[in-house]
């Protein structure tokens, strides 16, 4: 068994060799690198290709709100825009971002429960249209929460 460290991925462009040198000595995982490195390049592209040095904080505010507003990315995509620019101009470039106040900030997403109360799962039940016994038929074990959360003798 290796114990050798992931071989680090070359890229022609000095500003992501930096930036991938940088997540690798900080023990970065091999995908958050690739996320890092393309919202960089996203990011790069976006202001027709302009060294990130000469951009300023106006244009990472302009870059992230544009994610929420154009993009319409949820709240954790933009995160993680957000924390591949920070770490770009801390880390790489030495330069740390101000305040990044007012972005236009991504919609939380509405998370529906995973799981049912007792009342919730008879009501369920109790509406479908199949003959009464099917689902215990189909749904049998000890992993099924139907037969968990409620006691149907």
């Amino acid at each position: 068994m290796s114990t050798a460290a992931p071989r680090q991925r070359m890229y022609r462009s000095p500003l992501l060799q930096s930036l991938s040198r940088e997540l690798h000595l900080r023990h970065y995982s091999d995908a958050t690198t690739r996320a890092y490195i393309r919202w960089v390049v996203r990011y790069v592209r976006y202001h027709g290709t302009c060294h990130p040095s000469d951009l300023d904080r106006d244009k990472v505010v302009e870059f992230l709100s544009g994610l929420a507003i154009h993009n319409r990315v949820t709240a954790s995509t933009q995160n993680q825009a957000m924390a591949a620019i920070s770490f770009l101009y801390r880390e790489v470039l030495r330069t740390p971002l101000e305040e990044l106040e007012p972005i236009a900030r991504a919609k939380p997403s509405i998370r529906v429960p995973v799981v049912l109360t007792q009342e919730e799962v008879k009501q369920v039940i109790g509406r479908m249209e199949a003959t009464p016994g099917w689902w215990r038929r189909f749904y049998t074990g000890p992993d099924c929460a139907c037969l968990n959360a409620c006691d149907f003798a």
